[in-house]
């Protein structure tokens, strides 16, 4: 399911399974084409089949549930899983909530965050179910991570509040890479969350030119 370009669309109570990339995606190429938009009640699983030999080692592959250029996006209530991609992804967007959806057995992150500011990720579970066929060099996915990738727009990571999550059995429970354009957390609120018996760290922060 995709909404280029697309306002004021609501996608509710689909299921989507066996999509060649993405299970459903909404956005475009530049800011100000793309808002209030709601993704809610979905089923997404055994999606992003480009990737179902996991011979994409660097990246490249697709999500299960993604927003990019964005503004004001809610991704509420979706169970997500046995995708091989990431499970929720939130690039390139402004003010995004992501809340009540359940994650669990994606290749390489549960729920992702990159170049997204002003993004609530509220009362989510995350977790492994410990079926190896979707782990990344021998680990599970990480549960909630963030990174400023590269692109030809920036919109570095700022004003993000991770709350009241419960991520179980994942490589991390939450991380910040430091890698590509990277610039560090600002702003940034982790609190009140579960994150148990991660397969590396719980909390895994890359040194960076963080504030507040």
């Amino acid at each position: 399911i995709v909404g280029w370009g697309a306002k004021n669309l609501r996608i509710l109570n689909n299921t989507v399974t066996r999509a060649w990339r993405g299970g459903i995606y909404v956005g475009h190429d530049l800011f100000g084409n793309t808002y209030d938009i709601t993704i809610d009640g979905n089923t997404v699983f055994n999606n992003v089949v480009m990737n179902e030999t996991h011979n994409m080692t660097s990246g490249g592959w697709g999500q299960s549930i993604s927003v990019q250029y964005v503004d004001r996006a809610n991704i509420t209530r979706n169970r997500v899983y046995q995708n091989d991609g990431e499970g929720i992804v939130v690039l390139l967007s402004d003010n995004v909530l992501v809340q009540s959806n359940e994650v669990s057995d994606s290749f390489s992150e549960g729920i992702y965050l990159d170049n997204a500011q002003y993004t609530k990720v509220n009362a989510n579970l995350v977790y492994s179910s410990g079926n190896t066929r979707y782990y990344r060099n021998g680990l599970p996915a990480a549960g909630i991570g963030t990174a400023n990738e590269s692109y030809g727009t920036l919109n570095r990571l700022t004003d993000l509040i991770i709350t009241n999550n419960i991520v179980v059995d994942t490589r991390w429970g939450f991380y910040y890479g430091a890698y590509e354009a990277a610039g560090g957390l600002k702003n940034t609120t982790v609190a009140n969350n579960t994150f148990y018996r991660s397969a590396a760290a719980m909390v895994w922060i890359e040194a960076d030119a963080h504030s507040g």
